[in-house]
């Protein structure tokens, strides 16, 4: 029940952050006959201040709890019934909440599904042929009853080649072209081979492009548990944030961002799209295991002892292969994706301005999860949509309106390499990259309790800071040491490493739906949430 508080009591400030934020950008009208609860005119405005108070006092972390259960009720893919599902209950709750516009938007897009009746497995065969192993063909239910629920999807990594490949194995450390230069240094020969990576260097698609590069058959990603569960197993989710041996990293291995089928072009009907074979996906089979199952495979290979720096948290001696130490042994991997055309939809909200209402501050999220999405990114939808319901309350009550339009967006099938908000970007790039005065992005309201985290444009350090210390701190222990504000936690707990007396503020990069508009339109984009300690003592 703690845990339960406190993570209501971090949603509830991250809206009232966002609140804040959004305050700095949106400037604050209202009509001159407006005297509703307790506000109080002056002249003909309502002052900044006295809307912070309303707003970060209306947002309410019940609420937040209530949008959350919904949204995790049920899985909810890219282009599925599910996500159609989610972005319908969004679009109809801002409609209910007063949004002056709302939009379902859809797109043609090329995504990548599991078969429903055949699972993607990896087997070890002894000299026969013979099954010695197989791995799990969906992650095991670690906790709530709706983790059996039968509509989740067998493993699989999007965009993964189907194919049926039998060969050695290479352990090739994270995957990143070190890794396969060393290994052609020390003479292990990764053409034919199946490579088993590790996921926390590189991003798992430039995996699979080096690992195609160097002519291997197959790909088989795993989470070490010296990056993902360094405390040990007995401290795993649930009991912890840290990663059970049986999860297995769901994940795109699309290089691109948006529809690989019309690049640079957005996925409407019309739109000429290039054949599946020229679009920048994977060719070759590519297969998430956990790292139960890359025990399996990890403890028979044979080859030379990899060195020190390539060793992992599994209580084994990791060796290089390829092969195993029954030199007749193989892996036979068989992925049964398909690649199919269907329809993502974006939800756009919007609260007009009254003064400019062709200039936008944009807070978006997206609404697809690979399983139910609990974390990412529904407790950033949840936070969003409460948001959304105060700032509608007091326009609904007051007539209240910002100066500048409020554009609330849920993206659709963000998953897989951004898709919903490349295509929408593509499509009003023109009229986006003139009127965007700031985005930020919520991809996840929690991860933690811990401290504030951020990425943002150095545009919008500042207004980040200024907006921090307007927060009062939820926690108490944290007040009682004098730091009042989240900024004061933040400032003490993540200072940044070159100017102390400041706390960390991470410079923007890719990870998220803010990447098209910060990189393609130079709109200065945030992203943001509470995040935990390096190491959980919980």
């Amino acid at each position: 029940m703690a845990s339960d508080v406190r993570c209501g009591l971090s949603s509830l400030l991250w809206g009232a952050g966002l609140v804040i934020l959004v305050m700095v950008f949106a400037v604050i009208e209202v009509p001159s006959d407006v005297s509703r609860r307790g506000l109080q005119l002056r002249r003909d405005w309502i002052s900044l201040t006295e809307v912070e108070g309303y707003v970060i006092n209306g947002v309410n972390a019940t609420n937040i709890r209530a949008f959350l259960r919904h949204l995790t009720l049920h899985p909810h893919l890219g282009g599925t019934e599910g996500e159609w599902q989610t972005a319908h209950w969004v679009a109809d709750t801002w409609r209910q909440q007063g949004m002056d516009e709302v939009h379902l938007v859809p797109y043609e897009v090329l995504l990548s599904y599991p078969s429903t009746s055949m699972p993607n497995k990896v087997r070890l065969l002894d000299g026969s042929a013979r099954e010695v192993w197989a791995s799990a063909i969906k992650q095991k239910p670690l906790y709530a009853p709706e983790e059996f629920d039968p509509d989740l999807p067998f493993t699989f990594n999007g965009y993964a080649a189907a194919g049926n490949v039998t060969g050695p194995v290479v352990y090739a450390h994270y995957g990143g072209s070190k890794d396969f230069a060393f290994l052609a240094e020390a003479g292990v020969n990764v053409s034919g081979s199946i490579v088993l990576a590790r996921y926390g260097k590189a991003f798992r698609a430039n995996i699979a492009k080096m690992a195609e590069d160097q002519g291997a058959r197959g790909l088989l990603l795993f989470s070490d548990p010296s990056d993902y569960a360094p405390e040990g197993p007995d401290f795993v989710y649930p009991h912890s944030y840290f990663m059970p041996p049986s999860a297995a990293p769901f994940g795109t291995t699309k290089l691109v961002d948006g529809d690989p089928l019309t690049p640079f072009y957005p996925a409407v009907e019309s739109a000429f799209r290039i054949p599946e074979e020229e679009a920048a996906i994977p060719k070759i089979p590519i297969q998430p295991i956990g790292y139960n199952d890359a025990y399996q495979l990890l403890r028979e290979l044979g080859g030379a002892k990899a060195p020190q720096r390539w060793q992992g948290g599994l209580n084994i001696t990791y060796h290089l292969g390829p092969g195993f130490r029954e030199s007749d042994w193989t892996v036979n991997l068989e992925v049964n994706n398909r690649n199919t055309m269907t329809t993502t939809y974006n939800v756009i909200g919007v609260l007009q301005g009254r003064e400019e209402p062709d200039r936008y501050v944009m807070l978006g999220n997206h609404l697809d999860a690979w399983l139910f999405g609990s974390l990412d990114p529904s407790s950033g939808t949840a936070a969003m949509m409460e948001l959304s319901r105060v700032f509608l309350q007091l326009y609904n009550e007051t007539g209240w309106r910002p100066r500048r339009s409020l554009v609330f967006c849920g993206w659709g099938a963000e998953e897989y390499g951004l898709v919903g908000s490349t295509e929408w970007v593509e499509q009003f790039s023109t009229q986006l990259s003139n009127r965007v005065v700031a985005y930020l992005n919520v991809d996840m309201a929690i991860e933690g309790n811990y401290t504030l985290r951020t990425k943002a444009a150095p545009l919008l350090t500042e207004a980040i800071y200024e907006s921090s210390k307007k927060i009062p701190n939820p926690d108490p222990e944290e007040v009682l040491a004098g730091r009042t504000t989240v900024y004061d936690t933040w400032a003490h707990r993540r200072p940044d490493p070159h100017e102390p007396h400041l706390p960390r503020m991470q410079s923007i990069g890719s990870g998220s739906d803010y990447k098209t508009l910060q990189h393609n339109l130079g709109v200065p984009c945030l992203d943001f949430r509470y995040t935990h300690d390096n190491v959980c003592t919980a």
